[in-house]
C-alpha cells in the first residue's frame, strides 16, 4: 500500500515535500487543497525517478481529473526533463560515468515520453479494461470494453 503524504499545514509542508522528493523508490499518494503545489512536486519526482533510471518512461503512471490538467501535466512534465538534461550537459563534470548515465536516461525518456500513462482517472481505468478484458469478464470483441463496463455487460451478459 502506498504511503499517503497530506500537506496538512505550513509547519510540515517541507517535510512532506523532502519526503515526496526524497523517498524515490516507494509509492506515495499525496493529498492536499488546489494550489499546493502537487503537479509541481509529482513533475519533480518523476523527473527524479527518471534521471536516476529508477525506472522507464513507459512505466510513468500520473493520474489527474480533467483533461487539461492532464494536458498540462505532460506539458510540465517535458519542459521539466528538458530542463533537466541541459542541467547535464552543461555541467563542468563531463566524463562522469553517474552523469552520462543520467543524460542518457534522460534523452530516452523525452525520446518515448508518449508512452508514459499520463491522462485522466477515466482514460486510465479504460485503458486497463482495453488491456485486460478478460480479467475485467467483458466480451473483447467489444468496441467500447469501458462503456460495456460501465453499464454492466460483460461475457456473460448482454
Amino acid at each position: 500500500m502506498p504511503a499517503v503524504i497530506p500537506f496538512p499545514n505550513r509547519s510540515d509542508d517541507q517535510a512532506a515535500r523532502d519526503r515526496i522528493s526524497g523517498s524515490l523508490e516507494e509509492s506515495l499518494i499525496v493529498e492536499a487543497a488546489a494550489g499546493t503545489g502537487k503537479t509541481t512536486e509529482l513533475v519533480n519526482r518523476v523527473v527524479a525517478v527518471l534521471k536516476k533510471g529508477l525506472t522507464t518512461v513507459e512505466h510513468v503512471v500520473a493520474v489527474t481529473f480533467t483533461r487539461k490538467a492532464a494536458g498540462e501535466l505532460k506539458l510540465r512534465l517535458r519542459q521539466e526533463l528538458d530542463r533537466a538534461l541541459l542541467q547535464l550537459r552543461n555541467s563542468p563534470e563531463t566524463g562522469n560515468s553517474k552523469l552520462e548515465s543520467e543524460m542518457r536516461n534522460l534523452d530516452s525518456a523525452i525520446a518515448r515520453l508518449e508512452e508514459a500513462r499520463i491522462g485522466t482517472i477515466h482514460s486510465f481505468c479504460a485503458e486497463i479494461l482495453r488491456e485486460r478484458p478478460v480479467e475485467a469478464n467483458i466480451d473483447p470483441l467489444r468496441r467500447n470494453p469501458a462503456r460495456a463496463a460501465r453499464r454492466g455487460q460483460h461475457r456473460s451478459g448482454v
